[in-house]
């Protein structure tokens, strides 16, 4: 069996890449113009922190995987990346939907769902060959 990623799994971990170094800088550093400018109202800043820094160890943690390039080195990484953006995905479109947060999210919501069950698909792929 082949141990190397695929080129859809090095895509998907180059846009969890940019997109958590882009995000979580942002959430970590600026709190509060972050999440005005997507119309998120979030009254605690030390909980829009912390989702940065979440996002900023999503970047680290695929940026290692894909210096590695091996699925063996690589599998937990990949599977912390499914949980993730799904989870953060249903809580997304579940605040746009529901709680009444503005559609400016809908692009992050989109984003983090293809990530997810991008990444879930290239993992079932491995588990069947």
């Amino acid at each position: 069996m082949n141990n190397k990623i695929s080129t859809l799994h090095r895509g998907l971990l180059w846009l969890a890449t940019l997109t958590g170094v882009v995000f979580g800088v942002a959430y970590y550093i600026v709190p509060e113009p972050a999440t005005k400018t997507l119309g998120i109202s979030a009254p605690d800043p030390l909980a829009i922190r912390t989702i940065g820094g979440f996002l900023l160890g999503e970047a680290i943690g695929a940026w290692f995987a894909l210096r590695s390039g091996q699925w063996s080195e690589v599998r937990i990484v990949t599977y912390y990346l499914i949980t993730w953006n799904i989870l953060n995905s249903l809580a997304l479109f579940y605040a746009i939907v529901f709680a009444g947060q503005s559609l400016a999210l809908l692009p992050n919501a989109i984003l983090t769902a293809v990530l997810g069950l991008g990444l879930a698909f290239v993992a079932w792929q491995r588990r069947a060959s």
